[in-house]
């Protein structure tokens, strides 16, 4: 049944009053006695949360405005909602249903990156999908996808990081520039370091094939030669960095560190830990967007 006006207001003003674990607790409601199914009653819980950047209610919110399920149908946010849950969370549903929503491939051709990257996530082979997550990473941390804040960048890369098989340097370079300079999370220098040696190691591979001018591997992604010879330097600066960080860091008196956490081995044994850490952390539940806390 369609909301009146009346109906409208009353749900914005309860939706005002309540804090986001109020609304996740009513969402989640909604979920379980919809079992798996989009239920009309629960849409201002779903819609909200996925305003406020909250990743696993997007798919929700989206189907609520690709169907009109208690509010106006509106296929631009349902189509929004659809590629974000895709890009920060990796949800087949919202894949699936996003080709269904625009199957026009012409709309994902032409000179518009964004759309030829959303085209490569829905159609793409699991390498490209990863280059195009990497290079989607790179513009949110550049500024160019605007309706982001830089720290979003660290979810999809952080996603993939251990994620698939496909071996890409350019993922670890940018996963260490977020743990060097805490994108995203925690600055984490000890697991940066590791992470930038790995890269750093597989970025001098692939410089070495392109001075010899073996570039047939790079045909088909979202970067160039050039790309990958920058990055390099770019990685090396970084990994010096982090290794002076690290050491600055690693004070450890008696089998303590910094007074707190009893660690007893040394700074190897300690970036070690801290790698073995961010590797089991899962991603932030909720998307930075600009403008937003």
């Amino acid at each position: 049944m369609k909301q009146t006006n009346t109906d409208t207001k009353s749900t914005d003003n309860l939706l005002a009053l309540l804090d986001d674990n109020s609304l996740i607790q009513l969402a989640e409601q909604y979920i379980t006695l919809g079992n798996g199914k989009v239920l009309p009653e629960g849409a201002p819980y779903f819609i909200r949360l996925a305003e406020l950047g909250y990743i696993r209610y997007l798919r929700w919110a989206a189907e609520c405005y690709n169907h009109g399920f208690g509010c106006e149908r509106n296929e631009g946010l349902a189509a929004k909602y659809y590629f974000e849950s895709l890009l920060f969370e990796g949800n087949e549903l919202s894949k699936r249903a996003l080709k269904t929503l625009r199957p026009e491939w012409a709309y994902y051709g032409g000179d518009n990156l964004v759309k030829r990257l959303i085209k490569t996530l829905l159609c793409g082979a699991k390498s490209d999908v990863e280059d195009a997550l990497v290079k989607i990473s790179e513009l949110i941390m550049a500024g160019e996808i605007r309706e982001y804040a830089r720290d979003a960048a660290y979810i999809p890369l952080k996603r993939i990081y251990e994620a698939w098989s496909w071996v890409c340097p350019l993922k670890s370079y940018r996963m260490g520039e977020c743990l060097l300079y805490g994108i995203g999370c925690e600055s984490n220098p000890f697991a940066a370091v590791l992470v930038l040696r790995d890269a750093v190691d597989d970025l001098e591979y692939d410089v070495e094939d392109i001075e010899r001018g073996d570039t047939d591997w790079i045909e088909d992604t979202f970067h160039t030669a050039s790309d990958y010879i920058s990055a390099l330097e770019e990685a090396r600066n970084m990994l010096a960095q982090a290794e002076r960080e690290a050491e600055r860091l690693f004070d450890p008196f008696e089998g303590y560190f910094h007074g707190h956490d009893i660690f007893e081995g040394d700074l190897d044994d300690y970036e070690d830990y801290r790698l073995e850490q961010f590797e089991q952390e899962k991603p932030p539940v909720r998307i930075k967007r600009k403008g937003t806390s």
